[in-house]
């Protein structure tokens, strides 16, 4: 019990690296002075050209994101079997004669008895049952794979033994795959490295994927042999990119290229495979693994494609790769995705028009991870926007970088603001500077004076430089028109708060009611703040009266208890006389009577002037 308690005590969290601002300054580089950011003197902002405004801004320092060393970079492995085998049916595996000792003239006939032989299936399950079955097998296939190396063996084989290969690769490759970890599953998994999962017949299916892609690549080797299989093979090799086996999904890629570049007849089939695998993806039928490798083997497709494109690839840029960019977990196969749309604008740049609109439109607002690769995405689709004649793609653009320039992530901002470096990007801007303006200086105006981070601010103000310097006419103009429409909105915001504040004069049922809607209509609309500073000072007046006349009541009460006039016998007159019993005063003897009222207030507590009494 003890070491628990102990082991428990060492316990800690996360190890969080803060953000490394450029300066501990308040600003680092402050507007001179004399400039103001806001809209009433936007014509004072210092302005430079747009050589030395990209200049400072690619001198800017990036801040580095903080990162959680919470050791989820550790792997844990899972061995699984997915091979379907039958106990029932017993097994036997021959490994002699060895087909590379046999000569040519028998080697055929040996050749489709081993390949039958192979279609037998071990249990992995158990690693501790069948262990000489299991190597004799893996034996067989090595033998069959340096066999098919050899171009003379494969230049004569016939169409029985591509049948017997083909049937023994099915019958050891095409399954169910295994299932996938739970943690794969997760909303929030980014990364599918958590978990490996491993096949555990892997050794027999590695040379499984070898001999057929030796034979496939081979100069001798003939497509028209075996259409049956062939076909079959050409619509079900796409499924088994499901494989949770990472080294599986590397083989199938490479067995892929050499299928998709050798049998030609079936290339429609095939991509129709993989536009089925990645549309049941998005349909969320299926999880993401395989949508990488599907992305790579893409690429070289398009890589490959001739100009104009087809419709068909058009299609399935838009339904396809475009909606890729709207799922949750784009960030397993980013890098991919990026590769295969840089291909396809290559080809045809009117393709990054649907891009940006698709961006626009589906911005992942709430991931700042993703805001800032689409950022990087974007920049380089500025290279295919031509420079007349693309209003609709420049608005597009524009808004898109407005929304990131004042996003509350630093990161985000910074990314968005850090485009300026770009000159393509600055000169496109520029050159629509009466489309632009109007939408990106609003955004840098807020940037610039209310964000939290400096050195965004910095930066902001930088791009505010580049841009007046670019075109100070167009700059000056929209700053004037900025100023007009805050002063629009600044008179109808009074307007309606004295529309309310008379409703409310005429119809509170009380002061504190009236005291509680002005705090709101304050919060609400400029120019109502002296009517709430107004109705906090009557509200106070209001209760220092009330405590005051409660005092001055309080003391009327006591006095008229304590001082009320008590008879005392006078020797002298013999009767009783009437005196304040408050006040000192002598008796018959002389003496001075004591003090009742103690706890009277003090004399300042009291309205009025102070009240003398006498005897």
């Amino acid at each position: 019990m003890e070491q628990v308690r102990t082991s428990l005590s060492r316990l800690t969290g996360p190890k969080i690296i803060q953000p490394m601002l450029n300066s501990k300054n308040p600003r680092p580089v402050a507007p001179v002075e004399g400039e103001n950011l806001s809209f009433e003197d936007s014509r004072s902002l210092k302005s430079v050209d747009s050589t030395e405004g990209i200049a400072l801004i690619k001198t800017h320092r990036m801040i580095q994101i903080p990162v959680a060393d919470t050791g989820s970079n550790i792997q844990h492995f899972h061995s699984v079997s997915s091979q379907f085998f039958d106990l029932n049916i017993p097994i036997k595996f021959t490994v002699e004669p060895k087909l590379e000792d046999t000569p040519l003239p028998k080697l055929n006939q040996l050749l489709m008895s081993k390949c039958n032989m192979c279609c037998q299936i071990c249990n992995f399950n158990d690693p501790e049952i069948q262990k000489e079955d299991k190597q004799q097998k893996t034996e067989i296939l090595q033998d069959i794979f340096k066999t098919i190396c050899n171009m003379d063996v494969i230049a004569q084989l016939t169409e029985a033994e591509y049948h017997a290969i083909y049937k023994m690769f099915m019958k050891n490759v095409i399954r169910t795959s295994p299932a996938a970890p739970i943690i794969w599953f997760s909303p929030i998994n980014t990364d599918l490295c958590q978990e490996m999962v491993e096949e555990a017949a892997w050794p027999h299916l590695a040379l499984c994927y070898d001999i057929l892609n030796s034979l496939i690549t081979s100069p001798k080797f003939y497509p028209t042999n075996c259409p049956k299989e062939v076909n079959t093979l050409a619509k079900t090799i796409v499924e088994i990119f499901h494989s949770p086996d990472s080294r599986e999904r590397d083989k199938l890629m490479k067995l892929f290229h050499s299928f998709y570049r050798v049998c030609s007849k079936h290339r429609s089939i095939m991509r129709q495979s993989v536009y089925r695998f990645l549309n049941d993806y998005l349909e969320g039928a299926c999880l993401a693994v395989g949508v990488s490798e599907l992305l790579t083997v893409t690429f070289s497709i398009v890589s490959g494609l001739k100009v104009p494109l087809h419709e068909e690839y058009t299609d399935f840029f838009e339904e396809i790769i475009a909606r890729l960019h709207g799922d949750p977990l784009t960030l397993q196969f980013q890098r991919q995705l990026f590769n295969v749309v840089n291909t396809f604008c290559n080809k045809q740049a009117t393709l990054s028009f649907i891009l940006l609109a698709y961006l626009r439109r589906h911005w992942p607002s709430t991931s700042p991870m993703k805001e800032v690769l689409f950022l990087s995405e974007v920049e380089n689709l500025i290279q295919y926007i031509p420079t007349q004649g693309a209003l609709e793609q420049i608005n597009n653009l524009t808004t898109i970088i407005s929304r990131c320039s004042c996003s509350d992530n630093f990161a985000v901002a910074e990314r968005a603001l850090m485009m300026w470096q770009n000159e393509n990007f600055a000169n496109l801007i520029l050159s629509y500077s009466l489309t632009t303006f109007p939408i990106l200086l609003p955004a840098l105006f807020k940037t610039a004076n209310y964000h939290w981070c400096q050195s965004v601010c910095t930066l902001a103000v930088y791009v505010l430089r580049l841009l007046k310097g670019g075109d100070p006419s167009a700059f000056d103009d929209i700053g004037g028109k900025m100023k007009n429409a805050e002063s629009e909105r600044v008179v109808k915001e009074i307007e309606r708060g004295h529309t309310w504040q008379r409703i409310l004069n005429a119809h509170a049922e009380s002061e504190e009611h009236k005291e509680k809607v002005l705090k709101e209509i304050a919060m609400s609309y400029i120019g109502n703040e002296n009517a709430l500073k107004k109705a906090q000072q009557q509200q106070q007046n209001n209760n220092n009266n009330s405590g005051m006349n409660l005092q001055l009541h309080t003391f009327q009460a006591n006095s008229s208890k304590v001082l009320s006039p008590v008879k005392i016998m006078d020797p002298k007159i013999g009767s009783p006389s009437m005196h304040g019993s408050g006040i000192n005063h002598r008796t018959s003897q002389g003496n001075l009577m004591p003090r009742r009222l103690g706890d009277l207030p003090p004399p300042k507590l009291i309205a009025g002037k102070r009240k003398k009494y006498t005897i």
